[in-house]
């Protein structure tokens, strides 16, 4: 029987991209709020797109991101969370794809690119960010789109297209999240490195014109990313400066002492848990050569490594989270790594077809492990929240002339639309029926002091003589008065 190589090979790919999506989309659904889209829609999300580009008094306006989440709440409503995070499912997905090319790219084998694909796919920190309304999928698409065509341009010929999509992914990831100047900063070195060190197997460059014409491409790249993040952030460059050096989150996270703690975190958020024993795969995967005999391990060195010299000046650090621009060289790598983990068994017991299943067994290991983790810890984390049954207890209890006070400003944003339309309510009919205060059921609604202000309800005890209250179960607490 004759196994068309092709067709299987897309069947495979299809298989992968099918096991993306069911994964990416599972719970996609669940209630706004969770891992810091509080913070985010509260802040900035809902903001008017004027406000939202000429502004920025806290880090989590990723601004492209936040664009893209205002137009898909007024098309589609503020409270529809599969739209809300469609933008970071779509730039996730399509971060996978790119991860492949880059694997392919750099090292010449389908292997090493669809073990690159798998675990990318099952990974706990790419699927977090692909659904939940933050930029750090952005981020990890743009950088590796930069890092894929900065290859194929060092490689081959100099394009218009290709200048402008490096142009526009570049000064978008800075849109993003502005500390992605980090990778820009790594990549840009690279190239450099690149374009001046000797290139005795005209690995990129046939001759000294060559050099000096892409030389020429890169910079124009580079003034264009220049000249776009000027333009962009130019009437906010202050305060963006003064928020991103007052945020105690740019400064010191936990109290961490420097770059020895920050650099393990990073590998801890890209391979959490039990799949940190796989860095040594890493290692091996920086000694491997590709079919040509080529090596990239500078790439890696300088992109992941360098821009930490910008900490060691200014100690804005973040949180590892902003270093997830790093996600495609550390995957393509570990997956460098299983291959040569193959080739040295196959080396040993003198077998290619040991070669290539030793190192698929391991990809396999990985991804079980990375699974498991999934099912045990990721998901179930997400069913925390309460948000569906505060929005149960204030529809069936709120009237619509009540004022709606929230104890944690947490779960504000379950209120939101309740409070907003009660509050246009009172104001148009001059009525005013009742309190309700969110919050747990034993809580004392007399020590209730928003922004450490006065006690709220013993002021308005004070104001009526008679005050009734009931309480409704464990999060929507109903005061009225008389």
């Amino acid at each position: 029987m004759v196994i068309d190589t092709k067709k299987a090979s897309l069947i495979l790919l299809a298989t992968i991209f099918l096991l993306a999506i069911a994964l990416r989309s599972y719970q996609l659904d669940r209630i706004l709020g969770g891992h810091d889209e509080n913070a985010m829609l509260l802040y900035v999300g809902y903001a008017p797109l004027k406000a939202i580009v000429t502004n920025y008094w806290d880090v989590n306006n990723h601004i492209f991101h936040t664009i893209l989440v205002r137009l898909m709440g007024t098309w589609f409503g503020e409270e529809n969370s599969i739209a809300i995070r469609l933008p970071t499912l779509l730039f996730g997905l399509a971060s996978l794809w790119m991860v492949y090319r880059v694997a392919l790219d750099l090292f010449n084998s389908n292997l090493i690119a669809r073990m690159a694909l798998l675990i990318a796919v099952v990974n706990p920190i790419h699927i977090h960010y692909s659904q939940t309304a933050r930029g750090y999928s952005l981020v990890i698409f743009f950088s590796t789109v930069m890092i894929l065509l900065s290859l194929k341009v060092l490689r081959s010929e100099t394009s218009k297209t290709r200048g402008i999509v490096i142009t526009l992914c570049g000064f978008l990831s800075v849109y993003t999240v502005p500390t992605n100047l980090y990778f820009l900063f790594g990549l840009a070195t690279w190239v450099l490195v690149t374009l001046f060190l000797p290139d005795s197997q005209k690995k990129f460059f046939k001759d000294k014109e060559e050099r000096r014409r892409k030389g020429f491409f890169f910079l124009k790249i580079a003034l264009g990313i220049a000249a776009c993040c000027l333009v962009a952030y130019a009437p906010i460059l202050s305060q963006l400066v003064e928020t991103i050096r007052n945020h105690q989150t740019m400064t010191i996270e936990t109290q961490w002492q420097g770059l020895s703690s920050l650099i393990p975190s990073i590998f801890v958020k890209v391979f959490p848990d039990g799949l940190l024993i796989f860095i040594p795969l890493l290692i091996l995967g920086l000694c491997y050569k590709n079919s040509l005999g080529h090596s990239y391990r500078s790439l890696f060195f300088i992109v992941f490594f360098l821009p930490f010299s910008f900490i060691l000046i200014n100690d804005m650090r973040g949180y590892p989270r902003n270093y997830l621009y790093n996600f495609p060289i550390l995957i393509v790598f570990m997956a460098a790594g299983m291959a040569h983990a193959g080739d040295l068994c196959g080396r040993l017991f003198k077998s290619t077809d040991t070669s290539r299943w030793t190192a698929l067994g391991i990809c396999v290991v990985y991804s079980i492990l990375s699974v498991n983790i999934l099912f045990h810890k990721y998901f179930p984390s997400l069913k925390t929240s309460n948000g569906r049954e505060i929005q149960k207890k204030i529809a069936q209890f709120t009237h619509t002339h009540d004022l709606i006070a929230v104890q944690n400003p947490e779960n504000y944003i379950y209120t939101r639309k309740q409070y907003r339309n009660n509050l246009i309510n009172i104001y148009n009919n001059n009525r005013l029926n009742g309190f309700n205060l969110v919050a747990p059921k034993n809580y004392d609604l007399f020590k209730y002091a928003p922004g450490q202000g006065r006690e709220v309800f013993q002021i308005i005890k004070k104001l009526w003589g008679q005050i009734t209250f009931k309480t409704y179960r464990q999060y929507a607490i109903n005061y009225a008065y008389s």
